[in-house]
């Protein structure tokens, strides 16, 4: 008489259990979209408050420029050349968002400073020539953002948020003001509420 070894019903009602609460413990680690939001903004405020005190030592001017297309921005800084990335730096390094959910919204508060660059075309300057020569150097991008080395900032507002969420609910909002003042707005809170 032969005898079949199976498992039994307790047996596979526990394997079943622990399977269950591992994927619950999984998830529960996976960082959500919010998550990966709040370590961006956070990252990029401390990029900026650390590029605000650099150009206060240091005496040069810098600025932020931002693709709301791709999702990314640019630290650059001002030399004799024009406005150039800051690449020699780990800490002021450029930054693409690598999920795809995460999207920039940039607000200038400023009207002369929202027309596009309109005070950096070359044409329009008495140094034209020193800061471009359009028809040598490929296209230049301008900051939007600039943090000048008397302490001042452009005047605007950065809004980083997840794709599937609405940007007045959930968007971690930056808010430059002139005076160089920094302010970081978690989701829901408005200046008036800090």
């Amino acid at each position: 008489m032969k005898t079949f070894r199976a498992f039994t019903f307790l047996e596979i009602l526990l394997v079943l259990i622990l399977f269950s609460l591992s994927a619950a413990v999984v998830v529960v680690i996976l960082p959500s979209s919010e998550d990966m939001t709040k370590k961006r903004v956070r990252a990029l405020f401390n990029q900026v408050n650390f590029l605000k005190e650099e150009a206060i030592l240091s005496g040069k001017n810098f600025g932020l420029y931002f693709d709301e297309s791709k999702s990314c921005y640019t630290l650059m800084s001002l030399n004799s050349e024009g406005w150039r990335p800051i690449l020699d730096n780990r800490v002021f390094s450029s930054t693409k968002f690598k999920e795809e959910s995460i999207v920039v919204h940039l607000n200038i508060n400023d009207e002369v400073w929202s027309n596009n660059g309109r005070l950096f075309i070359p044409e329009n300057s008495f140094y034209g020539d020193v800061f471009l020569d359009l028809e040598k150097k490929e296209k230049m991008k301008f900051p939007q953002i600039l943090i000048l080395s008397n302490g001042e900032v452009t005047p605007a507002s950065v809004v980083i948020y997840s794709k599937e969420k609405k940007i007045e609910q959930y968007g971690w909002k930056i808010v430059f003001k002139k005076n160089g003042q920094l302010i970081l707005l978690p989701p829901g809170k408005k200046i008036e509420d800090k």
